[in-house]
């Protein structure tokens, strides 16, 4: 197998960084819904009231709901560090193998 070009690498660590870049963007949807989501439960209520079977659930899919998005944007925020650490590490390869071959010559 041969060695990826230069301007071939540079388009896959382009698409690696616009790849981070789109779930950069799903982390801060999750974490503006996890915000909104917060603003769900329900506390101003009187207990034994005919409703509080209906408000303990609604409060507890509340809560579900906001842990999603939050567990769901910190970890769309860790794909996102990933795949720029690969795209870095892919390009300080590409430096040092140039440099190398530079000194070859």
């Amino acid at each position: 197998m041969s060695q990826p070009r230069s301007d071939q690498i540079a388009v896959a660590v382009g698409a690696l960084r616009n790849e981070a870049q789109a779930w950069r963007a799903q982390q801060d949807a999750l974490g503006g819904a996890a915000s909104i989501a917060a603003a769900l439960p329900i506390t101003a209520y009187v207990e034994t009231t005919v409703f509080d079977d209906f408000l303990v659930a609604y409060n507890k899919l509340a809560g579900t709901v906001i842990r999603h998005c939050s567990d769901g944007g910190a970890t769309a925020g860790d794909i996102a560090q990933t795949l720029v650490s690969v795209a870095d590490a892919f390009e300080a390869d590409e430096a040092a193998n140039l440099h190398n071959m530079q000194n070859l010559s």
